[in-house]
C-alpha cells in the first residue's frame, strides 16, 4: 500500500487524523583526516563538514477551510487535492461530507530543514573525540494563514499569497486577487525591518564552507599548431516535478580558457536550453604544453545547473592519420576520449573481517595493441590477477570472493604494460560483502543483504588504468616502413641517470596489432636489453616504444634509441604522471572541481590555484 492510499483511507474514513505528510532529505558529512602511519580512520585526526537537507511536503491536514469554526479534512492524493467538510453538530459525533476537489490548490504545506556543521574529529586508539558546531534553519514556503484576517484561511505558497474565495457552498477558490474577498488587501508595502533575525553572518559562513565548485575540463595541447575548437553547450531541462516552483536558479556561466585568458564566454538562464556555440575559437595558435580549459559555472544557485557540453579540439590544416591505436593524434573529442583513469593507487579499506565480493565482468571491446591484465592487490600485494591477451575480444570473468582483514587495504587497478586505446575497454565493476563473523555493537549479526537480496555492505573500490601521457614527442611519433616481408633483428637501447633503477617494456607494434615484448631491467641506469625478433609483412608500419610505469625512473631516463638490422628508427619513450588537482591526463584530457567562489567567480581559472 502506498503512501497515497493511507492518506485515501485517513480522509475517507471518520478517524480524526492531525496530518499525514512525506519527507525526502539527503545528508553526509565529509571528513579529512591525517594519519601518518596507515591509511586508516583510526588514529588519524583532521576536520569535518557536514550538511543535512530534509522536505517534508503535506499529504493530509486538518483545517478550517470554511471558516466554520469546524477542521475540516484536507487531502492530496494521486489524483488532485480534496476537501471534506466537517459536518459534525452539538448532538452528534464527529462526521465528514463527501470528498470536493479543489483544482485551485496547488498544495498543503511544505517545509524545508537545512542543517550545516562543521568541526574536529580525532580517533586515537581508546576514544573517539570529536567537537561539533552546527547551525539549523527551517523554511516553511507553502502553508495555510489568515494572511487578510477575513476568516477563511489562505495559502502562501514560494512567496505569494493565494487568497481564499469561499462563497458559502461548494469548493472554495484561491487565486492571488483579494478584491473579492470579505476584506480585500490594498497596494502597498510592508517595512519587514526587524521582523525577521539577522542571519547575515550565518549566511556568509555558509557562503564560505560550502562553495559553489566550478567543472573544469582540461585538455593539454600535445604540439604546436592552430586548433579549431568547436562543440555547443546546452542548459538540460530537468524532469524534477519540484523545478516548477523552485524559484532561486538562475543558470550557469560557461566558458573556454587558454592558460590564463578567456577566450569565449556566454550567460545561460534559467529557463534558456537553446544550445550556445561558442564564438572566435575557430583558429586558436597553440604551443605544446598550452592548456585549454572548458569551465561551467553556477552563478549562485546551484540547483538544476546541469548541462551537456561536448567539446571537440582538431589541429587544422594536417594530413588524416593515425596512432598505432588507430586514433587520430589531430583530432580529440571529449566524450569519444572519456575514460575512467587517473587517479592511481586509491583504496577501499576494508570495514569488517569476512569475504568481499568482486563482481562484474570486464569487456574488451576490440583487439589492442598490448595484453590488459586485472588486478586486485590486498595491503599491496596481489589477491586477484585475470588477463585477456593482446589479440582477444571478450570479457574477463569477474565473480571472485576475497577474504579479508578488517583494516585491509584494497586497491583495484587494470594494468597495461604500454600504450593502448582503452576505450576500447569497459568496466563496472562493483565489491561486497558476502559474509562476515562481526557482529554489531549489541552482539546482532550483522545484516549483509536487503529482502530483495541486495547488498548493503559495499566498498567504494575506485578502479586505475595504466596510462603514458607523457612522451616528449613534437609530433605525431614516427614508424619504419618494412621494405619486405621476414623476420628482422631489433635491438633496444635505453640509460638513465646513475640513481635510475626499475622495469621498462619495450615493445614493437604494427597498427592495431603487438609484434614483439621484452621487459629491460635498469639498476643505476644501466639497462642490459637484448635483442627481439619480429616477423613483418611487406609494407607495415612498424612502431617501437619504450613504457616506463613509474613516473620517478621515467623522468630519469637519458637516451633511447632503437636499431633493425644494424639501421637507428624513430622510436619514443611513453611514462606515466602523477596526478595533482587534475588526474593523470588521457589524450590531453582530464576533470577537476575549481573553487570559484566570491571574486574569483567573474575572473579567469587562476592556474596557480590549481594544486593540492
Amino acid at each position: 500500500m502506498s503512501l497515497f492510499d493511507i492518506v485515501q483511507d485517513a480522509a475517507s474514513s471518520a478517524m480524526s487524523a492531525l496530518g499525514g505528510s512525506v519527507s525526502e532529505g539527503i545528508g553526509g558529512h565529509v571528513y579529512i583526516g591525517f594519519n601518518p602511519t596507515n591509511p586508516s580512520k583510526k588514529n588519524s585526526f583532521g576536520g569535518k563538514i557536514g550538511f543535512n537537507f530534509s522536505q517534508n511536503n503535506g499529504l493530509l491536514e486538518l483545517i478550517d477551510v470554511n471558516g466554520d469554526g469546524l477542521p475540516d479534512k484536507v487531502y492530496k492524493t494521486l489524483t488532485g487535492t480534496f476537501v471534506r467538510y466537517n459536518q459534525s453538530g452539538p448532538g452528534g459525533g464527529t462526521t465528514f461530507g463527501p470528498p470536493i476537489a479543489l483544482p485551485t490548490l496547488p498544495g498543503i504545506s511544505t517545509e524545508r530543514n537545512f542543517t550545516i556543521s562543521a568541526g574536529a574529529e580525532a580517533y586515537p586508539a581508546a576514544a573517539n573525540v570529536m567537537i561539533n558546531f552546527p547551525e539549523s534553519f527551517a523554511i516553511g514556503s507553502t502553508y495555510f494563514a489568515d494572511v487578510n484576517n477575513d476568516g477563511l484561511l489562505d495559502l502562501v505558497s514560494d512567496g505569494q499569497v493565494l487568497f481564499n474565495h469561499y462563497g458559502g457552498s461548494g469548493a472554495p477558490t484561491w487565486s492571488p486577487d483579494s478584491s473579492s474577498t470579505p476584506v480585500p488587501v490594498a497596494a502597498g508595502s510592508v517595512d519587514a525591518l526587524g521582523v525577521v533575525p539577522d542571519y547575515e553572518s550565518s549566511y556568509q559562513r555558509q557562503i564560505d564552507m560550502f562553495p559553489l565548485a566550478d567543472s573544469v575540463r582540461r585538455w593539454v595541447a600535445p604540439y604546436d599548431g592552430v586548433i579549431d575548437i568547436s562543440g555547443g553547450v546546452a542548459l538540460l531541462a530537468s524532469n524534477d516535478p519540484a523545478r516548477a516552483s523552485y524559484q532561486t536558479a538562475d543558470g550557469v556561466r560557461v566558458a573556454i580558457q587558454k592558460n590564463g585568458a578567456e577566450l569565449w564566454a556566454d550567460r545561460i538562464l534559467d529557463t534558456d536550453y537553446a544550445v550556445h556555440t561558442p564564438v572566435g575559437v575557430g583558429a586558436v595558435a597553440v604551443q605544446a604544453g598550452d592548456r585549454i580549459y572548458f569551465r561551467v559555472q553556477s552563478v549562485f544557485d546551484g540547483s538544476y545547473d546541469d548541462v551537456a557540453w561536448d567539446p571537440s579540439i582538431v589541429y587544422t590544416g594536417k594530413p588524416p592519420t593515425t596512432d598505432v591505436n588507430g586514433r587520430d593524434p589531430y583530432r580529440y573529442q571529449a566524450s569519444s576520449d572519456f575514460v575512467f583513469a587517473g587517479r592511481p593507487h586509491l583504496q577501499a579499506v576494508a570495514p569488517l573481517n569476512g569475504v568481499v565480493r568482486l563482481a562484474g565482468d570486464l569487456a574488451k571491446l576490440a583487439a589492442t595493441t598490448d595484453d590488459i591484465t586485472v588486478v586486485l592487490t590486498r595491503n599491496g600485494q596481489p589477491a586477484l590477477q585475470k588477463s585477456l591477451a593482446a589479440t582477444a575480444v571478450g570479457n574477463i570473468v569477474i565473480a571472485d570472493d576475497i577474504p579479508v582483514t578488517k583494516g585491509d587495504a584494497l586497491e583495484l587497478r587494470v594494468a597495461i604494460d604500454s600504450p593502448v586505446d582503452l576505450s576500447a575497454i569497459q568496466w563496472a565493476p562493483s565489491a561486497y560483502y558476502t559474509s562476515t563473523p562481526d557482529t554489531d555493537p549489541s552482539g546482532n549479526p550483522i545484516p549483509l543483504f536487503d529482502d530483495q537480496n541486495a547488498p548493503l555492505v559495499k566498498l567504494s573500490l575506485v578502479y586505475d588504468e595504466s596510462a603514458y601521457p607523457i612522451d616528449g614527442l613534437t609530433g605525431p611519433q614516427g614508424f619504419w616502413i618494412a621494405p619486405s616481408a621476414g623476420t628482422v633483428n631489433v635491438s633496444p637501447q635505453i640509460a638513465g641517470a646513475s640513481d635510475a633503477s626499475g622495469s621498462i617494456v619495450f615493445t614493437v607494434k604494427k597498427r592495431g596489432a603487438l609484434l614483439a615484448k621484452q621487459v629491460i631491467t635498469m639498476t643505476n641506469g644501466l639497462a642490459m636489453a637484448m635483442p627481439l625478433a619480429a616477423n613483418v609483412a611487406q609494407d607495415d608500419e612498424v612502431f617501437f616504444d619504450f613504457s616506463v610505469s613509474d613516473p620517478d625512473l621515467g623522468a630519469k631516463i637519458t637516451m633511447a634509441s632503437v636499431q633493425v638490422n644494424g639501421s637507428p628508427v624513430p622510436s619514443a619513450v611513453h611514462r606515466a604522471a602523477v596526478p595533482d588537482l587534475f588526474p593523470v591526463a588521457y589524450r590531453g584530457w582530464s576533470v577537476a572541481g575549481y573553487n570559484g567562489n566570491r571574486e574569483y567567480a567573474d575572473l579567469p581559472i587562476d592556474e596557480s590555484r590549481l594544486t593540492l
